[in-house]
């Protein structure tokens, strides 16, 4: 299974894990927010705020249950119908205010354990430990979903399949390592529907080196391609089972009139073990298409 797979790679994952590595295998300079995402980290700084006002005391459950709906719905507000944090605390909300008057406990329950989750995303960073490949979008934030859009990059890559997984990272490793070319993150692998089908390291630039066969491993180049991801904090093997897939299927499922799947799903694993678990990163991605009949500005919500 997928899940499985994940727990016999990612803990290779971290280029500081791995001893005597060259220093050009290891050295990047670590890249820093654009303006857009240092400009959405207040949007988000100031959506938690609202997430943490204290609310008044001595209220009866109704009552309590409407001001913890009030609260969310200040904190959704100041995100942005776009956020697909504000939507999950609408839902709650919308929900919570259908049984309020009969269950007002169960109404407050509802509301409190969502805006909890807003809050832990809100307040989650990602841990960035090696240099993006070039022109590589910032990481979306964790929570989030939204279409990102990749250009062409250089990878190396190997299968995963059966048990050819365990020493996948190892053969990237070693190909970097001989080449003298330096660790970015993420690591992407791609996801089959019972197991992972290959693990890649990416160059920083798709001028180095040249495709083709190098022993194990194949070098290849991809081209340019539009996804649709959602960040996830914590580890890679965990990211399965905080039910990322179904998120983005439901997403889908809501832009079906605009974009279309466009390929296997990937994994994009930003952190090694050596990171926290709770400072760890990564992203789940679908490739897309607009569909021919939804121009590509309506598609993207412009």
């Amino acid at each position: 299974m997928i899940l499985n797979a994940l727990l016999l790679t990612v803990s290779l994952s971290a280029p500081l894990a791995a001893p005597n590595a060259p220093m050009s295998v290891l050295e990047g300079e670590l890249p820093t927010p654009p303006p857009a995402a240092v400009q959405e980290a207040n949007v988000r700084s100031t959506a938690l705020k609202a997430l943490k006002s204290a609310l008044p005391e001595g209220l009866d459950d109704q009552d309590q249950a409407r001001a913890l709906v009030r609260r969310a719905i200040a904190g959704s507000v100041a995100l942005g119908a776009e956020s697909e944090t504000s939507r999950k605390l609408q839902k709650a909300c919308r929900t919570a205010m259908e049984s309020i008057a009969t269950a007002p406990k169960a109404s407050a329950l509802l509301v409190e354990l969502a805006t909890e989750s807003a809050k832990r995303d809100l307040a989650f960073a990602p841990t960035m430990e090696a240099p993006l490949p070039k022109g590589f979008p910032w990481p979306v934030p964790a929570g989030e979903i939204r279409i990102q859009e990749y250009p062409g990059y250089r990878k190396v890559m190997t299968g995963m399949r059966g048990n050819a997984q365990n020493g996948a990272f190892f053969k990237l490793f070693g190909h970097i390592s001989s080449n003298d070319i330096a660790m970015t993150a993420p690591v992407e692998m791609t996801m089959g529907e019972e197991e992972m089908i290959d693990m890649a390291f990416l160059y920083g630039d798709p001028e180095i080196g040249e495709a083709g066969s190098d022993g194990r491993v194949e070098v290849t180049d991809i081209e340019p391609m539009t996804v649709v991801s959602i960040g996830i904090r914590g580890t890679t093997r965990n990211s399965l089972a905080t039910g990322a897939m179904e998120s983005l299927e439901a997403w889908l499922d809501r832009n079906k009139d605009t974009w279309e799947r466009a390929g296997n799903a990937r994994l994009m694993g930003y952190n090694g073990p050596m990171t926290p678990r709770n400072k760890q990163y990564c992203e789940v991605q679908i490739p897309v298409r607009a569909k021919a009949s939804a121009p590509v500005e309506a598609a993207r919500g412009e």
